[in-house]
């Protein structure tokens, strides 16, 4: 779940408001994978599943997502 400020979509979902502030928790959709670490960044999050898998989402100006492109 996460809440708040999303301008740069670190919260994992797309729901924000003319204030770019989400207002009520929403669920980050997964794929009912088990969440074993969660790394919070300044404008990315990144998430360990007990799989091995990582996801990230958020800010990718420096890279810090882990995928080439920066859009």
């Amino acid at each position: 779940m996460s809440c708040g400020t999303n301008s740069y979509m670190a919260l994992g979902h797309s729901l924000i408001d003319n204030k770019k502030r989400c207002k009520k928790f929403e669920k980050i959709e997964i794929h009912d994978k088990k969440i074993v670490k969660v790394v919070c960044g300044y404008r990315h999050n990144l998430m360990l599943t007990s799989d091995g898998n990582v996801y990230s989402w958020g800010c990718n100006k420096y890279g810090q997502l882990g995928i080439t492109s920066s859009k």
